[in-house]
């Protein structure tokens, strides 16, 4: 399970929507890279976010999760294929 990034709950503090829990299940897929070694090619984050008070609709909840994605440190720093599968 990974932690809430600071970035999504700021997006979603901007959207007046309360975090009350957050659980994320991430697959990673071994494989060889270019130079033929094995290393984590592709990482898929699902996370399943709880609210309290109002809540997102499919369309703003995917919104809120593309622009974390965007802003991620970690995303922008493997060189992994990190993916985004928001459940719910």
């Amino acid at each position: 399970m990974f932690p809430v990034t600071s970035v999504e709950i700021s997006l979603a503090r901007q959207r007046e929507l309360i975090v009350e829990r957050y659980e994320d299940t991430a697959v990673g897929i071994m494989a060889r890279n270019e130079q033929g070694k094995m290393a984590m090619t592709q990482v898929t984050l699902r996370p399943a976010v709880t609210f309290a008070g109002r809540q997102p609709d499919r369309s703003e909840l995917e919104a809120v999760h593309h622009a974390a994605h965007e802003d991620c440190f970690i995303a922008a720093s493997v060189r992994t294929t990190v993916r985004c599968e928001p459940v719910g």
